[in-house]
């Protein structure tokens, strides 16, 4: 049997990803990314330091403009 891949847009209709592998999913990154992700600590330009334990909290900080990088003290 021959399977056609569904479209970009029928995937995004449905809402969320199957697991599946699908060859057009729009949610792939999202899913490789959340799996992929390991707690690490996140630096406001202030040099407060906040630990990013979900993928969520991460996306929450980096909105707000906080970093990987430490900044260095001024002297």
């Amino acid at each position: 049997m021959n399977y056609e891949p569904l479209s970009k847009e029928i995937l995004l209709e449905r809402g969320y990803c199957c697991n599946n592998g699908c060859k057009n999913c729009p949610y792939k990154t999202e899913n490789i990314m959340a799996k992929k992700f390991k707690p690490h600590m996140m630096y406001s330009k202030a040099g407060k330091g906040v630990k990013a334990n979900t993928m969520k909290k991460h996306l929450e900080l980096k909105k707000k403009g906080w970093g990987h990088t430490k900044p260095k003290k001024k002297k």
